[in-house]
């Protein structure tokens, strides 16, 4: 793991819990439904491994457990099991199509939610909105499978830049 990976993924999970709390004071159903916090662990964990995964998701989690008013490690528990989770599987299937990587990120954060919702009920014994529980992981992975797609399409356009700007020095 290098320092550079680690500081670019904490800086995207302050950056996603930043552009939850802002998608809060706009609407409520966005901000329960789209959870870039966890997309950016699966992200992560998907690309570095579980280890780094669970890593993130510790790190992630206690961030929104210091910042919510909730229970302590009510977020942290399971965006560390996600993170591990997503990095395992990631490792021993091929998740570059858009189907697949829909499926990926719909089951990781269906693991979250029943997490989370485990932890909620076990230790506050509080009812569950069950529009969080619905539609949280389809709408979150089709925002991922649409991130995903840009990050793609940005890195090929990127490349490509780079090819040319080399070909241009070289001719130079």
């Amino acid at each position: 793991m290098r320092v550079k990976d680690l500081l670019r993924s904490l800086l995207m999970i302050v950056l996603a819990v930043f552009v939850n709390w802002q998608l809060s004071r706009f609407s409520l159903f966005l901000f329960q439904t789209i959870n870039l916090t966890s997309l950016v662990i699966i992200y992560y964990a998907q690309r570095k491994g579980e280890i780094f995964g669970a890593s993130l998701g510790a790190l992630g989690g206690l961030l929104q457990d210091s910042i919510s008013t909730g229970i302590f490690g009510s977020f942290g528990i399971p965006k560390t099991i996600v993170g591990f989770v997503a990095g395992y599987i990631a490792r021993r299937i091929d998740v570059r199509s858009y189907l697949v990587t829909f499926i990926f990120y719909a089951g990781a954060l269906v693991l979250e939610v029943i997490l989370w919702s485990g932890l909620q009920i076990f230790v506050l014994s509080s009812p569950l909105p069950g529009r969080t529980i619905i539609y949280q992981p389809l709408l979150s992975s089709l925002v991922a499978v649409v991130i995903v797609w840009a990050i793609k399409r940005w890195d090929t356009q990127w490349k490509r830049r780079l090819r040319i700007f080399k070909s241009k020095v070289d001719n130079f």
